[in-house]
Formats: structure tokens, C-alpha cells, sequence
């Protein structure tokens, strides 16, 4: 299987777009890659290069969470890699976060604005409250990892703070 795109630590965010040419949107730190592949197929493949498909994360999480919808996947687990998505994965505006990119966010209405460590910013059609869930799940499954003894460095580098 080849890789198309390496998620990686620079990895924020993968959107789902309908173009006509591509099919996936991918927010690196200093960077936007338009893939023709989609976000499913792009994490799959990237969990299958680290060691288990994408099935088999979910079915780690899930009993892990005890939850069977919007499961967090640990992609590079070595990398501090976890992706979490906004909504249903079958829901073409699912939007997957990369967990450790999250500097904070606020309610907008009934959706939600993250900012990133770098200063971007996005509103996603996620209330407040389901992000924050979302984001507790994620952290749940990082403390697993962490108690299995795969916690990675690049959780602990100095992020530039926002000022």
C-alpha cells in the first residue's frame, strides 16, 4: 500500500472537499495539500503504515471509550499523532483534528472556533459542549497509550505560545 500523504506532527487538520479534482483538504502548520483520496482512506492507510489498519484502532478505542460513534484515532501513536472527527465519519462535513495542534476553544453560536497553537483559526459546526466531549475522549485514549508506555516527545516540545 502506498502512502499518499504522511499525516505527521505538523498534520491539523483533514477536511473532506468536492471539487471535481480533489477530495480531501489537509491544514498542515505552514501549509494546505489538496489529496485525491479521502480522509478515511488517507488515515487508514497511514494507521496500516504504523502498525494496524484503521479497523483495528477503532476497535482498540472502542474499548477503550466503551463507545462505538466519533471515535479519536490514534494514528502515529510514537508521534503523538491523535485525530479526533467533529462528526459522524460518514458525514461529508467531518472534519478530523489533530488533538495536540488545539491551543482553545470557544462556542460560536451553536457551532464552535478553534484556535491552533500557530494562530490559525476554524469554526466547525460543533457545539461547545460535543467538542469538549470529543476532545475528553481524545485524552482518554492518549492516557491508555501513555500507561502502555508510548508517549512520544514531541508532546512535550515547546510549542511557540500565542501572545
Amino acid at each position: 500500500m502506498h502512502v499518499l500523504y504522511r499525516i505527521n506532527p505538523a498534520t491539523q487538520l483533514l477536511m473532506k472537499v468536492d471539487d471535481g479534482k480533489y477530495r480531501t483538504k489537509i491544514i498542515e502548520l505552514d501549509n494546505i495539500i489538496h489529496i485525491d483520496q479521502d480522509p478515511l482512506e488517507i488515515i487508514d492507510e497511514n494507521c496500516t503504515s504504523s502498525g494496524a489498519s484503521l479497523e483495528g484502532r477503532s476497535a482498540t478505542v472502542r474499548r477503550i471509550l466503551n463507545s462505538n460513534t466519533n471515535l479519536p484515532i490514534p494514528v502515529h501513536v510514537h508521534e503523538g499523532v491523535y485525530l479526533f472527527p467533529t462528526i459522524s465519519t460518514s458525514n461529508d462535513n467531518c472534519i478530523w483534528i489533530s488533538y495536540f495542534h488545539i491551543f482553545s476553544h470557544e462556542p460560536l453560536g451553536n457551532k464552535s472556533l478553534i484556535t491552533f497553537q500557530n494562530g490559525q483559526q476554524i469554526i466547525v459546526d460543533l457545539s461547545y459542549n460535543r467538542l469538549d466531549k470529543q476532545k475528553k475522549r481524545t485524552s482518554e485514549v492518549i492516557a491508555y497509550f501513555y500507561r502502555l508506555g508510548h508517549f512520544p516527545n514531541y508532546c512535550f516540545r515547546k510549542e511557540k505560545q500565542l501572545q
